[in-house]
């Protein structure tokens, strides 16, 4: 269930969390310089990054960006939410929180940040396998079909935005 969840995933990032506290001196000092030709792209998948969340926020309220339908005592009912940004890949939440720490790990370019970053690699896709779980336990077959036409991160083509 949700509560579940919830505490698997708020353990592992606590864990990954003590773990860079526990080797933060070694960790920083470990920095490859600022470098221009980091940093544009830097600020790019910033930007694309935030262009994502302003385009979620479109389309969820902030109950829903929370989480709280799923923990709600009638059982998450609601809608499946297709449209917009939604009909392009179905997890743009995730992608823009990946290209915020992206953006931060090359415009800082310390180790512990680029670490941080791979640390949230399978951090996203296991609360993202676990989210479409839920959602195809929620809706059933329509979000089975919806997964079979919309991609989980990436875009088939940017030319069908909506």
């Amino acid at each position: 269930g949700p509560v579940v969840t919830y505490a698997a995933v708020g353990a592992a990032v606590v864990a990954v969390m003590w773990g860079m506290y526990l080797a933060r001196e070694p960790l920083l000092r470990v920095r490859f310089g600022v470098r221009t030709s980091l940093v544009i792209p830097s600020v790019v998948l910033f930007g694309l990054g935030v262009y994502l969340r302003v385009l979620v926020r479109r389309r969820l309220s902030a109950s829903t960006i929370l989480g709280l339908p799923e923990i709600s005592m009638d059982g998450g009912t609601g809608r499946l939410v297709t449209d917009g940004v939604y009909s392009w890949m179905r997890h743009p939440r995730y992608v823009g929180v990946g290209l915020g720490v992206l953006a931060g790990a090359l415009f800082s370019n310390y180790l512990s940040v680029y670490l941080l970053a791979a640390a949230c690699v399978p951090g996203i896709y296991a609360i993202v396998l676990l989210e479409e779980r839920e959602l195809r336990a929620r809706f059933g077959t329509a979000h089975v079909e919806y997964c079979a036409r919309v991609p989980r991160f990436l875009p088939r083509s940017w030319a069908r935005r909506g």
